[in-house]
C-alpha cells in the first residue's frame, strides 16, 4: 500500500464520471480474458471492454494497469470507446452501401435566419 495520498479522479467539469468508468474497467481484474469468439476491440461485454481498456493503457499509452496518471487512464478509456463507435459507424456505412441507400438533404431558405436569402 502506498503512503502517498490519492486524489479523486475527476474530469474537466469536476464530475466523478471518469472515476466510475475507471472502477468499471478495473473491476474484477483477476478474471480471465473473454472467449476468443468475441473481439476485444469491438466487443460490448464488460469483460471485452475491460480487456480493451487494459490493452489500450499498455499498448497505446505505455502504462501498466494501476500505474500512470488520470489523464493516461482517461485516454485509454477514450480509445476504448472510440474503437466501438468507429466499428458501429463503419458497419452502418457498409449497410447503406449494400442497400444502395440514398441520403437527401433539403435546404429551405425560408427557415434560415440570415437576411436577404429570399431577396432577388
Amino acid at each position: 500500500m502506498s503512503s502517498t495520498p490519492t486524489r479523486p479522479l475527476r474530469d474537466a467539469t469536476g464530475s466523478h464520471h471518469v472515476l466510475f468508468l475507471w472502477r468499471f474497467a478495473m473491476k474484477n481484474t483477476h478474471c480471465a480474458r473473454p472467449e476468443p469468439a468475441q473481439d476485444i476491440r469491438t466487443g460490448l461485454s464488460p469483460a471485452a471492454i475491460r480487456q480493451a481498456f487494459r490493452d489500450n493503457l499498455f499498448f497505446l499509452i505505455g502504462r501498466v494497469p494501476g500505474g500512470g496518471h488520470a489523464h493516461d487512464r482517461f485516454m485509454a478509456l477514450a480509445y476504448t470507446v472510440r474503437d466501438r463507435l468507429l466499428h458501429h459507424w463503419i458497419r452502418t456505412a457498409e449497410t447503406y452501401r449494400e442497400r444502395r441507400s440514398r441520403t437527401v438533404a433539403i435546404f429551405r431558405p425560408s427557415s434560415c435566419s440570415a437576411p436577404n436569402w429570399t431577396a432577388t
